[in-house]
């Protein structure tokens, strides 16, 4: 069995701080996998809002296989990563 995952990461904006809260821009109603960019530091996470995917993230594999291809990419690329 051979498993590829091909991704690209789009910029879709910057995080404000209004009014004490954080304000994200706005982005597509569907799931993906986000990357915060804190200089020094990455934050990878994903969002599974919305169902319109190829690949059906209500399941939990195929949710960690997205997310840990994109950890391992930041990592190989030599970018410290946070990950909770």
């Amino acid at each position: 069995m051979r498993v590829a995952v091909d991704f690209t990461w789009r910029d879709v904006g910057w995080i404000r701080l209004e009014a004490g809260k954080l304000r994200f821009a706005e982005v597509p109603d569907s799931p993906g996998v986000y990357r915060f960019d804190l200089g020094q530091t990455v934050y990878i996470g994903l969002d599974v809002e919305g169902s319109r995917s190829k690949l059906d993230f209500r399941h939990k594999a195929s949710r960690l296989l997205v997310e840990n291809a994109a950890l391992s990419a930041a990592r190989m690329a030599g970018a410290q990563v946070e990950n909770l």
